[in-house]
């Protein structure tokens, strides 16, 4: 029994250790492109594959995506009876989307395919032997595309994006099939890069904490965990960051994280699995083993490297001393002042110990609350009542060290919830609501949003009420409780 109790110890260690990843790609679907150009345009149905085949390239070397290849993609359509060539109409993409077990799939189409010249010849004035060739030559491709989410059948994100070249690009012109085999093959296969890279590089903010990180770095050599099997070569440009404060949207989902640049590097030599790096800007000495990198699309110039520090930074750029925004450790409470109400009485807290804590932690947060009065409820329609961000701790009536405190835990919890590690992300917004238990009404707020992820509808329902008791005009928390139904 003890010997089959530690091989199966072993087997779940192994499969925690190398099946399940730390940071879940997002599962995504790029269905061939329409032809919507106008009636000069030079786009035809071996263009439009070429495209689409180009888009999911650079969707792979990103490292935030899982990506279905095209012809995975029409397998599945000619079994269902369906079409993926062209497709444009939402309902069949989510279609074949949940067939095929992806989150997104992509539609779109090219608008515009078009190769311009002008000028003419200059002639030489020696026995009429010809003359010099000048002028200008252009491309120009747009594509204008959807990110339809499988599961809801809502459009996730819309780009529209153009790329133009004025010469070509040496190997993209066959890299992509032969789709740009022609007399101005070239030159258009540039312009289709410039505009694909584009569209890749917004898709990339859909997908936060899906980066590659630093192994290590010493001066100015750094060595991250990408290699050419993810697509990488010498010569390519990566960007070294951290994140900061979450993108959230009207309805509480998040939308993107900002960022902090620390440093760009450039690919010397690429391995298998991991690359080694240049500094070109910043300094290698600011940067840590686990920083995150991406795939830097554009100029080194179009980076701007942070002069904050992570603490600052981690606080939205906030001008208070390090000691203030120095970490809470997990066994301290900080020391609250809390606006009285006269003759309002505190309502009886429901504190639970979903966070692991001990009955005598869960008994002092008990006394805690019963003994501090109810901070005023806020009147500021605009903020306080409405929003689901940090700026509604700035609205708290309590010490700046605290507001601090409850802002970095607010930011680790935002990072794990927008992975969607939801189990972890539930107990660091039960930790930030306990800095502040007679006020924080906001992670009170979050607390339930995660529970209900968790599948916890009762879970969900307490911290809910947890928050109106706090704040009973928080309009995020009456229109969950009436959206989900609980």
């Amino acid at each position: 029994m003890l010997i089959l109790t530690k091989r199966l110890f072993l087997i779940i260690f192994i499969f925690f250790c190398f099946v399940v990843p730390s940071d879940a790609k997002m599962r995504l679907a790029v269905l061939e492109f329409q032809n919507n150009g106008n009636e000069g345009s030079l786009a035809t149905d071996a263009v439009c594959r070429g495209i689409t085949d180009m888009l999911t390239t650079e969707l792979f070397k990103t490292g935030a995506f899982e990506v279905y290849e095209r012809s995975r993609m029409e397998a599945i359509a000619r079994e269902q009876s369906l079409s993926a060539t062209g497709v444009l109409d939402p309902s069949t993409a989510v279609s074949l989307g949940r067939i095929a077990g992806v989150e997104t799939v992509v539609i779109g189409a090219i608008t515009e395919f078009s190769f311009n010249q002008s000028g003419g010849v200059i002639p030489l004035p020696i026995g009429g032997w010809g003359g010099i060739a000048v002028g200008n030559q252009k491309a120009t491709v747009a594509l204008d595309l959807r990110v339809i989410d499988v599961e809801t059948g809502k459009v996730r994100m819309v780009a529209r994006e153009k790329g133009t070249a004025d010469k070509s690009i040496g190997g993209i012109a066959t890299q992509y099939g032969g789709y740009f085999e022609s007399e101005n093959g070239g030159i258009l296969a540039a312009a289709a890069y410039d505009c694909v890279v584009k569209v890749a590089r917004k898709m990339q903010a859909m997908v936060p904490g899906s980066a590659h990180k630093v192994l290590s770095a010493s001066g100015s050599s750094v060595t991250i965990n990408v290699g050419s099997n993810d697509g990488v070569q010498p010569g390519q440009l990566m960007a070294v960051f951290f994140e900061t404060n979450p993108i959230v949207d009207l309805d509480g989902s998040i939308l993107g994280v900002e960022r902090e640049y620390l440093a760009v590097l450039k690919v010397k030599e690429a391995q298998g699995a991991y690359s080694k790096c240049e500094v070109v800007k910043g300094s290698g000495g600011k940067l840590d083993r686990g920083d995150n990198v991406e795939i830097l699309f554009g100029s080194p110039d179009e980076i701007s490297i942070t002069t904050h520090s992570r603490a600052l930074a981690a606080l939205g750029g906030s001008t208070a001393s390090v000691a203030e925004a120095a970490p809470v450790e997990a066994t301290q409470s900080p020391v609250v002042a809390v606006a009285s109400v006269p003759d309002q009485p505190s309502p009886q807290p429901k504190v639970t110990s979903s966070s692991g804590r001990s009955a005598v932690q869960v008994q002092k947060a008990v006394l805690a609350q019963e003994q501090s009065p109810k901070p005023a409820v806020v009147q500021d329609d605009s903020v306080g009542n409405t929003s689901v961000q940090s700026e509604v701790i700035d609205l708290y009536p309590t010490d700046k060290r605290t507001k601090n405190n409850i802002k970095i835990a607010h930011r680790g919890a935002y990072s794990a919830y927008s992975k969607k590690q939801y189990k972890k992300a539930f107990e660091m917004f039960d930790r930030a609501f306990n800095l502040y238990p007679e006020g924080n009404y906001l992670h009170a707020y979050w607390a339930g949003r995660t529970a209900f992820n968790l599948r916890r509808k009762s879970d969900a329902r307490s911290w809910m009420d947890r928050a109106l008791e706090i704040n009973p005009n928080y309009v995020p928390a009456l229109d969950f409780i009436k959206d989900k139904k609980l």
